[in-house]
């Protein structure tokens, strides 16, 4: 029997050794370390089917990040050298519990790979150029805890898994599984309206049972994800920069396979997060002409983007007592979010805050400084400002008067 012993000595710190037992006539023989003074940890050993082999997680110098998978030859009294896996297998981060099912399939467990969150579980195939195939096993194998040391019972139909899934505790428990005989999936490609493939991003999937899941897309803006027949699914694109897109549809009600292929165009965010603030008058909660017209703007924005909430943020400027200004602002705030409601945005989709005189506007100089020179960040500042002339003094009294709307989630009504 190999083991990982912990060893804590009286500074609170643990080592993690593999240990050896062997059992003769129903007793085991006391145990002993399976390394010599090893240079680093050890631990979660596992043995090739021919037991000939050990694998284990190693932190030994020289890896590839973390913890690495290694191996060893075993022989009746020692062990051989060590042997690092390689990069297609080890990366950054760390790789953890190997499970060897044959000689060419191994299942571990990684959070350096791209996965579903914490520690997922991949399947690492030798194939014929020498070299190891990694795969993730997906969902609903891996999930967005940390799902490890998987181990299939005979064929590879049924099996075993470590998980902390759905415990909000972060507690890990056995979970039991089974391979349907059939496979439904979804899979496609995330590009932009210029055909590009997007690289980065994920697709949020919501279906029957109370799922809810996310995974990454990969590199080459792909995604695949298994389903269940007959169930009604919506799921979800998203992107820095761009604009969610949903879709929502059915799988077949016959237990056979199926694939359904969805390739998802997303459209630039007409502007970032933030959108370009509205001006107010003097102790007023009006808005100013032409923040008229950039709010009539944003609201045929977020009307074609029914998808989007968004936070209202009102401010007031260095004039009158703080309480007043305070009232001032969430007036403000409030006018907002009314004439958006009265445009038609729901107002479910709008949360708004009024700030008073406590957090003043940051600007660049050249909004200030005529002929648009200097380009250094200020705050508006009562102390700043009245170290401006009059004329920018006014002027920077204005931009304070200011309410910020600011794109808060993209899935509102979806998930």
């Amino acid at each position: 029997m190999y083991y990982t012993l912990i060893i804590a000595s009286l500074q609170k710190s643990e080592h993690y050794q593999i240990y050896r037992s062997e059992r003769i006539y129903g007793k085991w023989r006391e145990s002993r370390p399976v390394f010599r003074n090893p240079p680093a940890t050890t631990l979660h050993p596992a043995l090739s089917p021919q037991e000939d082999y050990l694998y284990f997680a190693s932190d030994h110098p020289g890896g590839y990040g973390g913890m690495d998978i290694y191996r060893c030859r075993i022989y009746p009294d020692s062990v051989g050298v060590w042997e690092n896996l390689g990069p297609e297998i080890n990366t950054a981060g760390d790789e953890l519990y190997p499970y060897i099912y044959t000689n060419q399939t191994i299942y571990f467990s990684s959070d350096g790979h791209p996965g579903m969150g914490g520690l997922d579980i991949f399947q690492a195939t030798f194939t014929h150029s020498g070299a190891w195939e990694v795969s993730s096993m997906g969902y609903p194998l891996n999930s967005h805890g940390d799902d490890f040391d998987i181990r299939f019972k005979g064929s590879r139909e049924k099996g075993i898994l470590c998980s902390s899934r759905n415990n909000k505790q972060g507690y890990i428990n056995l979970f039991e599984f089974e391979i349907p005989s059939f496979y439904i999936f979804m899979e496609g490609y995330v590009k932009d309206t210029e055909g590009n493939l997007i690289s980065s991003g994920e697709i949020h999937i919501a279906g029957p049972d109370g799922l809810n899941e996310k995974i990454l897309i990969s590199g080459n803006g792909y995604f695949r994800f298994p389903l269940q027949p007959g169930k009604e699914y919506t799921v979800m694109a998203s992107a820095e920069g761009f604009i969610n897109q949903p879709v929502t549809f059915y799988t077949n009600e016959k237990e056979e396979d199926e694939r359904c292929l969805i390739d998802f165009v997303l459209t630039p965010l007409p502007y970032p997060v933030s959108f370009p603030v509205i001006l107010h008058d003097f102790d007023s909660d009006n808005i100013q002409p032409e923040s008229r017209e950039t709010l009539a703007e944003i609201t045929e924005i977020l009307k074609t983007y029914p998808f989007v909430s968004l936070e209202i943020t009102s401010h007031a400027d260095r004039h009158g007592k703080v309480a007043y200004n305070q009232k001032l602002s969430e007036r403000r705030a409030k006018h907002v979010k009314r004439v958006l409601i009265e445009a038609g945005i729901e107002k479910e989709r709008i949360s708004m805050k009024g700030y008073g005189q406590q957090i003043p506007a940051e600007i660049t100089e050249s909004v200030l400084i005529s002929g648009g020179k200097g380009e250094n960040k200020v705050l508006l500042t009562p102390d700043f400002i009245l170290l401006l002339d009059k004329e920018k003094q006014e002027k920077a009294d204005q931009l304070n008067r200011r309410t910020e709307i600011r794109i808060t989630n993209y899935q509102h009504g979806l998930f």
